[in-house]
């Protein structure tokens, strides 16, 4: 079924994929996701402002707090819209004189029969694992970047519109002492709020020895919240896992463990499961994640989890926080010119995150990918940018693609299974406060940490208890092949003993077990210079589409 008004055309979206259907006197919305604001989504979507100009849709769509995506259709109008972190994604393409719009990538692919691939996105998603601004693989199909909406007439151009860009040069100047407690404050409020709309379900934590999902369950025990279930996953005796079952066990909240192996992963990997997962979350822009869906559908099977539980996972405090901004933009790059500015951010984007091979790191791709990092940059229409301002730009880049499209796709693992879920770190209130706070409280962090180590919540943050240092697994490894490896890579040097173990010891390693997609042997010897991981899934992502590893060449 197709819904249509003048020159735009939606495909109905699947239900299954949690969409919703409201009609309401003058027009009908499609959603799906949940709003932090609203208990009831289909009270807030009866507010919309039918006879408005796309300003008024900018406005109202800006008073929505949640993670969600809808189309609005009603006499000569289709509004299609995503929340401000493009949680669920929205795609759009021109076929024979009219825009299609679709929650499902490849059923526009099929409807406008689009099949040439653009091989500047070929090339960034083989060398990060995403696209770069609103383009896919492939030429004509777009999508709805972050804060974005459609607006579509009957009498004109549809239009591609922002109502919120996330801003972090926005900075103010507030005391230390100011920032912090706002902070902590609207932290408690926002989980609060959390509990209150969760009114009795479960919430399951996936928790590891890291701040951000800390920070959730401690915030959760701070609040009273005691229907909690907190799980981890991995290698047996991996140290995140013990660090997660001390910190829940002294909270008070149930603990679960969903243990992973090379040889579970492998079957995981070529089930018939995962084939219908990578179908459901391919979203033609990203490497698709698989993190813990494995751990999650073992809790339901076990019955630790039902299908009324909320996920709420720590996506992506510490990138939110600073913890991302990358020398040399973290010193501020002073007494430099705007220009110069500008293309150390871009470098070090590209030095950071276009690295998944060594074998693609050339000036060629390089000077491809830095170029649609600048067209992004000087679509913002900026002008000169303060140099206290400048790291907001490099968080921009990073929050645009590879936060938006690689980083929140694990959603897609809840979505798959029909569970609902949350990201709290992720909320308007969080995203509004930390674009205001200046490089010297976000540089490693500080804030974050001053403000988790003073509040204390449940205690599970002051004293050497609490200070989790990664420990190698398995046992084998950590006590005999990798001592008798430093040994004899020291005369070489630090730089030669982590290539050895990034190339022959990781596949054993690796906590989640997800380099077994490939045989040891292919990895050891593959002189590509796999980066982690990431690298190998992403090759199996475009091999997919029929693409070779670099996004240019195909599969044989």
């Amino acid at each position: 079924m197709e819904t249509a008004t003048g020159f735009a055309r939606v495909l109905e979206p699947d239900s299954s994929r949690g969409w919703h259907y409201y009609v309401f006197q003058k027009y009908s919305v499609w959603f799906c996701g949940h709003l932090y604001n609203h208990k009831d989504a289909r009270a807030a979507l009866a507010n919309w402002p039918v006879l408005g100009s796309s300003d008024d849709v900018a406005r109202y769509l800006n008073g929505l707090d949640g993670h969600y995506a809808l189309i609005c259709e009603m006499q000569g109008r289709i509004v299609a819209a995503v929340d401000p972190i493009r949680s669920l994604p929205i795609f759009f393409a021109r076929y024979q004189g009219t825009t299609w719009i679709a929650e499902d990538p490849e059923r526009l692919l099929v409807c406008a029969r689009l099949d040439d691939v653009d091989s500047e996105s070929a090339l960034a998603l083989a060398m990060s694992g995403y696209t770069i601004g609103v383009r896919t693989l492939f030429r004509g199909l777009e999508q709805l970047g972050p804060g974005e909406f459609f607006f579509a007439d009957a009498g004109g151009t549809p239009r591609r519109l922002r109502y919120h860009r996330y801003s972090p040069w926005l900075v103010q100047d507030d005391d230390d002492a100011v920032y912090e407690k706002r902070l902590g404050d609207i932290t408690l409020a926002l989980t609060e709020r959390m509990v209150n709309q969760a009114d009795g379900r479960t919430i399951a934590v996936p928790l590891s020895a890291g701040r951000d999902s800390r920070l959730l369950v401690s915030a959760l025990a701070q609040v009273g919240a005691r229907n909690v279930v907190c799980f981890a996953y991995g290698l047996a005796g991996n140290y995140e896992a013990e660090a997660s079952q001390k910190i829940a066990n002294y909270l008070g909240f149930e603990w679960h463990f969903a243990p992973f192996s090379i040889a579970s992963q492998r079957r995981f990997w070529w089930s018939e499961g995962n084939a219908r997962y990578q179908k459901f979350a391919d979203s033609c822009c990203s490497t698709t994640v698989v993190h813990d869906l494995p751990a999650v559908q073992d809790l339901l099977d076990r019955g630790v989890i039902d299908r009324r539980t909320i996920i709420v996972n720590g996506n992506s405090g510490d990138f939110i926080s600073g913890l991302h901004i990358q020398p040399p933009v973290s010193q501020g790059l002073p007494d430099i010119s705007h220009e110069r500015r500008i293309g150390i951010i871009v470098a070090t984007m590209v030095k950071k995150h276009f690295r998944l091979w060594q074998g693609l790191a050339t000036p060629e791709n390089d000077e491809t990918i830095a170029s649609q990092l600048r067209c992004e940059l000087e679509q913002l229409g900026l002008g000169e940018v303060a140099v206290e301002q400048a790291h907001g730009l490099y968080e921009y880049l990073e929050f645009q693609d590879r936060q938006s499209k690689y980083v929140v796709s694990r959603q897609r693992i809840y979505d798959f299974i029909g569970l609902e879920w949350r990201l709290p770190l992720w909320s308007r209130d969080y995203l509004d406060f930390w674009q205001s706070v200046p490089l010297r409280l976000k540089r490693g962090q500080i804030l974050y940490a001053r403000m988790l180590d003073n509040r204390n919540w449940g205690g599970v943050w002051k004293g050497n208890d609490w200070k989790f240092a990664r420990r190698v697994s398995p046992d084998w490894i950590r006590w005999i092949v990798r001592p008798l490896a430093m040994a004899a890579c020291a005369p070489f040097g630090r730089s030669a003993w982590h290539s050895f173990e990034r190339k022959f010891l990781s596949y054993w390693t690796d906590l989640l077990a997800f380099q077994s997609i490939e045989p040891y042997r292919r990895i050891v010897m593959d002189r590509r210079g796999a980066r982690h991981l990431v690298a190998w899934h992403t090759e199996a992502y475009l091999q997919r589409k029929g693409l070779g590893w670099d996004g240019q060449s195909r599969c044989r």
